[in-house]
């Protein structure tokens, strides 16, 4: 039978107040005092939010305050008689929470305290607290060590009606406050939320809310107070210069405002740059500039030299965001110059040499951004060079390491650009072997972790490029996996919430490639509504902006791709409102240009499909001469070399719909021309060897149309041999495989147009060939397929091809 007590607290259930003294009884190890400590003053100092005060919880209303919380060691140190006084204190406690960790597994009071709670028939009352260890290890968990069980025996299982443990399992409610799973604010809001039996969301939502309002006054309170020291300052020196006696008083003065800015320009700026809000970022970096520049020549020592180099580097960082290239160039070049002139005068100390790479690294980067890929390769290597020699001074620095990893991603990109893939490949699996080992290292370091997902983001890329289809989805399938954990764990920081919706955007484009578009489409929709969201809380990021007209543009593209044209122009249009803003924000951005040039031809493309050539052609024109400027400005751009040819095909195909073949027939000589270049320049870039074969097919159809069907088969050959090297080189690229196989059917009907026994059994063979392809082959179009080659078999049995 239960004591008397027990059985008092089984007829007042929670929620109602008569009969708890307390909210919770903390239970855990001496060994973890410190943890007790902190748990115990973090919940009887949190404020519920006042518009869930008063509510109706899971276990009655919700409180203002957790108060009192009891912990055993303390209140019961001065007990002369500890048995009773803890049952009387679990008898009067609402909730029981466990921290849980290797030392209190191994503990007998802390699984004595589970059991006398859980007599008490309040099992679904009890909340545990992972500091250390790892859950049900005793289990013989592979790769865990039995030693490591953080949960008590009394937590895994069941008290029976004698008050023992049985054998039946249970799950408790758990908070896990290790570095790499919820951390240990998260895992307090989930014990609050247990405790007061609310949802988690909704005090994760208030405390992100609380956080930013909290940094925004930060940034006002320091702000105000830089003003105040710059005067301060200011006064010093016109006091230092008035009287020597002053001069202590002036250097307090000078090293409290040394002190603050350099808080602004490192600390505050690094809680800041989370949440996202360029013009909070902008006003910091403002009033540091303020203060630097106020300064007296002579007063220019090192630290203020380097204070200004940051200044520099944080207001590059804000105008690059904003789409300012040239001023963000402008301010990493003042950097550099900076820095190299600290290098100089301190040698080769490790911080100015790292200073000096990361000068290199930003400029890169901005260079990079403002299409002028030479010069940027030039600062990456540079700053590539600088982290090497870093790294062979000090190997067990992680610090330079990751920096060294990012170097390389950098160069990658730069690579890719350009069109050399192999190079770029290198390079990026070079930063993932360094990144690999020190996130495996050091897991609970996010931001390797964050750097690891985008390298597998790039890896991705380049498989797509190549037209290695499932390489690129397993690349893109690492990289989510990643950054989703580090999104999910905290949803307020902007920077994981980008990256997240980059992923999903990545996924899309490989399930599209694959035919999949219903899976394709709810990935895009899912990066549009986390970039949608994230532009909504600062309209001044144009980064945020024109990534966000991508993804409209991306779900245009799935819905054209399922037929849905109204549907995919409305994205479309959108997509292009955003472009013409950016555009006509800065005519000097040529990134944004290409984008709107892009954005034309999406719309056009539905336009014609529409049969609304007049529409298409307009849209098609424009694009064009977009396309042409770039092309021009820099024959060195791959990509815009690129995009010409796609705009020339593009307006050959609505001119060939307006039967304007001989017009049509010039635009696919201007487009076959800059794809050949782009093919010889590097082969191993399976897009570009497909646009090739396509082009070839377009010059083919266009020819046949005038009734040369000798030259078309030219053009076919041409194209056939292509597309046979493609489906040779990756078999699991459906949509190559599909190309190929409605290829030869195409080549085969013209065959048997042309004429002639010698004609007729190469297309038979050829027939035969696309037999077996379609055989194997998987696309949701395979029947479709297979009735256009028994058709063509029909007709040239009877010796007539179809129209």
């Amino acid at each position: 039978m239960k004591p008397e007590a027990t059985q008092e607290a089984d007829s007042v259930r929670i929620g109602e107040s008569a009969d708890y003294r307390y909210w919770a009884f903390i239970s855990y190890s001496h060994a973890d005092k410190g943890w007790g400590d902190w748990l115990h003053r973090a919940l009887e100092t949190y404020r519920v939010p006042k518009h869930l005060v008063g509510r109706v919880g899971a276990f009655g209303p919700v409180p203002r305050r957790l108060y009192p919380i009891f912990r055993d060691r303390e209140e019961l140190s001065a007990s002369s008689s500890l048995g009773i006084n803890i049952e009387r204190a679990l008898q009067q406690s609402r909730s029981l929470i466990v921290i849980c960790s290797p030392r209190s597994s191994s503990s007998h009071w802390v699984n004595e305290e589970i059991k006398y709670f859980k007599s008490l028939n309040r099992e679904d009352r009890i909340l545990a607290f992972m500091v250390e260890g790892e859950p049900n290890a005793s289990e013989g968990r592979a790769g865990v060590s039995p030693d490591q069980e953080c949960f008590p025996e009394a937590l895994r299982f069941r008290v029976g009606a004698d008050g023992e443990l049985t054998q039946e399992r249970t799950e408790p409610i758990a908070g896990d406050a290790r570095k790499t799973k919820d951390g240990k604010l998260n895992a307090k809001l989930k014990l609050i939320a247990g405790l007061i039996g609310v949802g988690y969301d909704a005090l994760k939502q208030r405390d992100q809310e609380r956080r930013r309002r909290h940094l925004v006054a930060l940034t006002t309170l320091a702000s105000a107070a830089a003003l105040a020291m710059t005067g301060l300052a200011i006064f010093a020196f016109g006091a230092e210069r008035e009287a020597q006696m002053q001069a202590k008083a002036a250097n307090a003065a000078r090293d409290q405002a040394d002190g603050l800015i350099n808080f602004m320009l490192t600390d505050l700026q690094d809680k800041l740059q989370p949440i996202g809000h360029l013009n909070i970022l902008s006003d910091v970096t403002d009033k540091a500039r303020a203060y630097l520049d106020g300064l007296p020549n002579e007063q220019m020592n090192a630290t203020r030299l380097r204070q200004r180099a940051l200044m520099l580097s944080n207001l590059g960082q804000v105008l690059q965001a904003q789409g300012r290239l040239s001023d963000a160039v402008d301010a990493y070049r003042q950097e550099l110059k900076i820095t190299q002139r600290l290098v100089k005068e301190n040698g080769s100390s490790a911080d100015s040499q790292s200073d000096l790479s990361n000068s290199y690294n930003s400029l890169g980067d901005a260079l990079r951004d403002m299409s002028n890929l030479q010069d940027a390769l030039d600062a990456l290597r540079q700053a590539s060079a600088i982290d090497q020699k870093l790294v062979e001074r000090d190997k067990t620095n992680p610090a330079w390491q990751y920096r060294l990893a990012l170097d390389y991603r950098q160069l990658g990109d730069v690579l890719e650009v350009k069109g050399s893939l192999p190079d770029a490949l290198d390079a990026f699996n070079h930063s993932l072997t360094t990144l690999r080992a020190l996130t495996e290292h050091d897991p609970s370091n996010a931001s390797g972790q964050r750097l690891l997902s985008v390298i597998y983001n790039e890896i991705g890329d380049n498989f797509g490029y190549q037209g290695k289809l499932q390489g690129a989805l397993d690349a893109y399938q690492q990289g989510l996996g990643i950054i989703k954990a580090l999104a999910e764990k905290d949803n307020s920081n902007t920077g994981w919430q980008y990256d997240l919706s980059v992923s999903y955007d990545r996924m899309g484009d490989a399930l599209q490639a694959r035919g999949d578009l219903a899976a394709a489409l709810e990935s895009y929709q899912k990066s549009l509504n986390i970039k949608s969201a994230l532009t909504e809380q600062d309209r001044s990021n144009a980064k945020w902006q024109r990534n966000l007209a991508m993804d409209y543009e991306n779900v245009g593209d799935v819905l054209k791709a399922q037929g849905k044209l109204r549907e995919a122009l409305g994205a479309y249009q959108t997509a292009m409102q955003m472009c013409k803003q950016l555009a006509g924000r800065d005519k000097a951005n040529d990134s944004w240009q290409d984008d709107l040039g892009s954005s034309y031809g999406k719309i056009g493309d539905v336009l014609l499909a529409q049969g609304r050539l007049s529409g298409a052609l307009d849209a098609y024109q424009q694009g064009l001469e977009i396309s042409k400027g770039l092309a021009e400005k820099d024959k060195s751009r791959a990509d815009w070399q690129y995009d010409l040819s796609v705009s020339y095909e593009k307006l050959g195909d609505v001119l060939a719909a307006q039967r304007k073949l001989i017009e049509a027939l010039d635009d696919y000589q201007c487009s076959l021309k800059l794809r050949q270049t782009l093919a010889d320049q590097d082969r191993s870039n399976g897009g570009w060897q497909n646009d090739l074969s396509r082009s070839y097919e377009k010059i083919g159809d266009t020819l046949k149309t005038q009734g040369n069907l000798e030259q078309a088969l030219t053009q076919y050959q041409q194209s056939l041999s292509i597309r046979r090297a493609l489906v040779d080189r990756d078999k699991s690229n459906i949509g190559w495989e599909h190309d190929l196989i409605a290829l030869l059917v195409e080549v085969a009907t013209t065959q048997s147009l042309s004429g002639g026994d010698d004609k007729v059994a190469e297309a038979t063979a050829l027939l035969q060939e696309a037999t077996n392809l379609g055989a194997e082959y998987s696309g949701s179009d395979r029947q479709a397929l297979i009735d256009s080659i028994n058709q063509s078999s029909r007709s040239i049995i009877v010796g007539q091809a179809p129209k």
